[in-house]
């Protein structure tokens, strides 16, 4: 027998006092027993469709915004009873739109909240029926009803952990009813139709797998994007940024899609002439920096000479000026991030871009000021805006500094005018956000690789302990990476440095060896553990290196040279096994180098006589070869083996290995007997020295085939 349900609206509305109080807990318990009446029959569900009961769902969806317990229980909503009858409401014919609304708006909060947490029976409904179903209401004339079907279609394509993406697969229609959205023309002009269909579809197009099905399907085509950009020239400024968002993120890398737009003319105007006056200094300052990244995107997909004048002149400008301190500090954060963008993807604009409106005494305030702001409210430390500014300002600094000397200088340089960067950097290295720690680092490495800047720059120790704190394994790879990274730069130019990281006290040396010797770190990691080591044992004591090699032991280098390793790995250990192995005591090569010097020279050959691929690898295992060739008794073991001497006297007719294959020939031929020096002239070693002085070589280089020569003659 039905259970009939009597005006459940009161249920509702009697307890409305509750929450006054603040409970709101009382007042869905109310909610609840409605609902177990609900849930019995059909009859009970159609009797839902009254006015009072909208006011009473969308009570409970207010609630819902504010309030974590309502959120939850309504979840709890879904674990009991025929959960397809709440649904059953949406598609009943005489549920009204209004109803339908507040039902789209009730599954938004619910989609919107921890994914995981709803029960099975909650995620069964997001489905492509449950898409189609939905999306079909689209084509009703309710503008409030299309609305929250858009924040409930947005809800569900922000679900991480949903595969949301083959419900447009599998059904071109959702995508289609989106797209008709943007041609309409009856909606009302302060309506939010317009800017709902252009973010939804920019957080669908944000994959883009999702861009490439849909300008490749039969739904695309070409006039969309006029009709799109049509309303960047609305009168309503979120219709203008959120056209504009849309377009920029549908031109990011599809070249298909930039020489498209770039055919739009409207009102007489191409769609760049629009841009370039949407970026002048009156206009809205989000239209502004929207406009930048479309403009942007236009050169990154096609970098022809109209587009790079257009860019130095217009967009360049208008983003450094848009990271000036005095704007909105979402504006900056994205006129940054498209800057650094740019500026990545086509280095020969730095040059252009760090004399333009103060933008390197722009960062260094940024970076230097604690409060990056003028009015710094709650919302800028709750969603980290500081430390967003912080990463930006260091990622440009990163670009602008990469490859141009005289930008490092002016960033570094010590003006009046311009903050020092040393003590923020310092902070920074050490703060709890371990984006800017990253962000930091990869500033340092840029400037790191200027010897001159070093030495000045670097002169305090404490960013070296800094970086060593942050290469620990409990932290992220790329941070692990980059102080690595950086550590390489430092070691290798700053002597001072090299000395104090060999103090047993610090125990450098020993947390280095430990990530090399550690066969599940990523190679990279590895492959900076290596050269830090190379570098460091250059300055190392023959006792240090001794023991260094007793506690390793040379066979796990032979089994990097002679694996399968990463090709730049085995370089930076043949580098390592060279600085260990010169200015030691001869007794000590002898005996250390000679137990696995056969070992060694087949892994040598074995490279050399198969592979020339890798041109710094190739000349570091003949750099090697001729270390062995300098020990008297790897040289007998040398002029045994015919497979060595061909693999020199073909590297002495190579320009790229010319002078280190000489110092092989120079090393073997140093008190080498008459029988040896036969040996020599059989593999035509000696010729091919002798037909070197007729070609056009640099003197030291034909100075040292003479040396050579004169031995063997």
């Amino acid at each position: 027998m039905d259970v009939e349900m009597k005006n459940p609206c009161e249920a509702f509305t009697c307890n409305l006092q509750s929450l006054k109080d603040d409970n709101p807990d009382k007042w869905l318990g109310s909610l609840c027993q409605v609902r177990n009446t609900i849930m019995c029959n059909e009859y009970n569900i159609r009797k839902l469709v009254n006015s009072e009961m909208i006011i009473s769902i969308t009570i409970c969806y207010r609630l819902l915004s504010t309030h974590t317990s309502l959120n939850m229980a309504l979840s709890n909503l879904y674990r009991v009873g025929n959960n397809n009858r709440i649904f059953e409401i949406f598609n009943f014919t005489d549920t009204s739109p209004q109803i339908k609304a507040c039902i789209c708006s009730i599954f938004t909060v619910i989609f919107k909240s921890n994914f995981n947490l709803l029960s099975e029976n909650a995620k069964k409904f997001l489905s492509e029926n449950f898409m189609a179903t939905v999306s079909s209401y689209l084509l009703i004339e309710n503008e409030k009803l299309i609305v929250s079907i858009l924040y409930l279609i947005n809800a569900v394509i922000s679900i991480n952990e949903l595969n949301w993406k083959v419900y447009f697969y599998d059904n071109k229609e959702i995508l289609t009813r989106l797209i008709n959205l943007i041609s309409i023309k009856r909606f009302k002009k302060d309506c939010f139709i317009i800017p709902m269909v252009c973010d939804t579809l920019s957080t669908m197009f944000h994959d883009e797998e999702m861009v490439q099905n849909f300008i490749t399907t039969d739904v695309w085509d070409d006039a969309i994007l006029l009709q799109i950009f049509e309303h960047t020239l609305s009168d309503k400024i979120n219709h203008q940024i959120s056209s504009l968002n849309l377009m920029s993120i549908l031109a990011q890398e599809h070249k298909h899609v930039v020489f498209m737009m770039m055919k739009i003319i409207v009102a007489e105007r191409y769609i760049t002439e629009i841009l370039i006056y949407n970026i002048r200094e009156h206009v809205d300052m989000t239209v502004q920096v929207r406009s930048c990244n479309i403009l942007a995107n236009f050169y990154m997909a096609d970098s022809n000479k109209t587009l790079l004048n257009l860019t130095i002149s217009y967009t360049l400008p208008t983003l450094c000026r848009l990271c000036n301190v005095k704007y909105d500090v979402v504006v900056r954060i994205l006129a940054g991030s498209i800057l650094h963008t740019l500026l990545k993807s086509h280095q020969e604009l730095c040059m252009h871009a760090y004399p333009i409106e103060d933008i390197i005494q722009t960062l260094s305030q940024t970076i230097s000021t604690s409060t990056p702001i003028n009015k710094p409210d709650n919302l800028f430390m709750t969603y980290g805006y500081s430390d967003l500014l912080i990463q930006n300002a260091y990622k440009l600094f990163s670009v602008l500094t990469e490859s141009i000397e005289s930008i490092r200088n002016t960033v570094i340089s010590f003006k009046k005018e311009t903050p020092s960067l040393s003590r923020p950097i310092l902070k920074h290295l050490k703060c709890e956000n371990l984006g800017t720690r990253m962000a930091c680092t990869y500033f340092l490495i840029s400037i790191s690789r200027s010897p001159k800047l070093l030495r000045k720059f670097f002169i305090d120790n404490e960013y070296a302990i800094c970086l060593i704190e942050n290469m620990k394994p409990t932290y992220p790879y790329n941070l692990r990476k980059f102080s690595l990274c950086c550590l390489c730069n430092l070691v290798l130019h700053l002597s001072h440095l090299r000395r104090k990281l060999l103090d047993p006290n610090m125990k450098f040396v020993e947390s280095i060896t430990v990530i090399l010797m550690d066969k599940q770190e990523k190679s990279n990691i590895r492959f900076y553990a290596t050269w830090i080591l190379m570098n460091i044992m250059h300055t190392a004591n023959e006792t240090f290196k001794i023991n260094f090699v007793k506690d390793i032991g040379l066979q796990f280098f032979l089994d990097i040279i002679s694996g399968d390793h990463n090709a730049m790995i085995q370089e930076k250990t043949i580098g390592l096994l060279r600085n260990l192995y010169a200015a030691c005591g001869e007794d000590w090569k002898l005996q250390e180098f000679q137990n696995y010097s056969g070992e060694f020279l087949k892994a040598i050959v074995r490279y050399l006589k198969f592979s020339d691929s890798n041109e710094s690898l190739h000349t570091q295992m003949l750099c090697f070869l001729a270390n062995f060739c300098s020990i008297p008794p790897c040289q007998q073991m040398i002029f045994e083996n015919s497979a060595i001497l061909n693999i020199i006297e073909m590297n002495l007719k190579n320009l790229k290995y010319m002078n280190i294959s000489i110092a092989c020939v120079h090393n073997l031929a140093i008190n080498c007997s008459i029988y040896e020096i036969d040996i020599l002239e059989t593999h035509n070693i000696v010729d091919t020295m002798k037909n070197m002085r007729q070609k056009d070589l640099d003197g030291a280089t034909k100075n040292r085939i003479e040396d050579t020569l004169s031995i063997l003659i």
